[in-house]
């Protein structure tokens, strides 16, 4: 008989990494990443309204008004109107900041009519505003390797764009319960025996820790059918 630390030094001798290779990210869940994340772009990608509201020119933050919207930018388009000083321009929640803007007062701010605005109250330079990488920066480490990959690791890869993960091949294991007195569930006890429990324990174990059981088998209390 061994000690179980003694067992534990023998299983990691003899084992071996298993290999590399890709998974799409819809199958990623519970492997251990083999190769760092590293981001290929800022998130977010480019400077942004926090909220609905207008985006103002840095001349007329403190201004009263009347300031003319000129337009309006909603998320997904691109902001190509250049906006001049006394005015602004309409912009939804996640839209792109258009040029010359560099702070974005809520609608709750001011009073609008279709064609100016007229603020309340007034906020700061750069005020409701994710500036491009202010999360992710460009080149940084999201994912370190050797992390078992959870959901939360998965949707981070997904935000900056990878589509798959190089990660370690999932562990394989053989399971083998010896002892002359063990049977199965489901069958009548004979004087002398009992139930065959440690196998189910481990399977559920095993499958906890995301590795694949690929057999198992029970054998006598000799050392020829352990062997065999």
């Amino acid at each position: 008989m061994i000690s179980p630390k003694e067992a534990i030094e023998k299983i990691l001798q003899r084992g071996k990494l298993a290999e590399v290779k890709a998974v799409d990210l819809d199958d990623a869940l519970g492997y251990v990443l083999a190769e760092d994340v590293v981001s290929n772009v800022n998130v977010p990608p480019f400077n942004n309204s926090a909220m609905d509201g207008f985006a103002m020119h840095s001349a007329d933050l403190r201004k009263t008004g009347p300031l003319k919207i000129i337009g309006e930018v909603q998320a997904g388009q691109e902001a190509k109107i250049l906006v001049k000083e006394g005015a602004v321009i309409s912009i939804m929640t996640g839209a792109a900041l258009p040029e010359k803007t560099n702070a974005v007062i809520p609608v709750e701010n001011v009073e609008a009519s279709e064609s100016e605005i007229t603020v309340k109250k007034a906020v700061e330079k750069s005020a409701n505003i994710r500036r491009a990488g202010e999360d992710i920066k460009k080149g940084s480490t999201i994912i370190k390797a050797g992390m078992v990959l959870k959901p939360i690791n998965i949707g981070l890869a997904a935000s900056v764009g990878v589509a798959e993960l190089k990660v370690y091949g999932k562990p394989k294991v053989v399971i083998v319960v010896t002892g002359d007195e063990l049977i199965k569930p489901g069958q009548d006890l004979k004087p002398g025996q009992i139930y065959e429990s440690n196998s189910f324990f481990l399977k559920g174990l095993l499958k906890k820790l995301e590795a694949d059981v690929v057999y198992s088998a029970k054998a006598k209390d000799t050392l020829e059918d352990t062997i065999d």
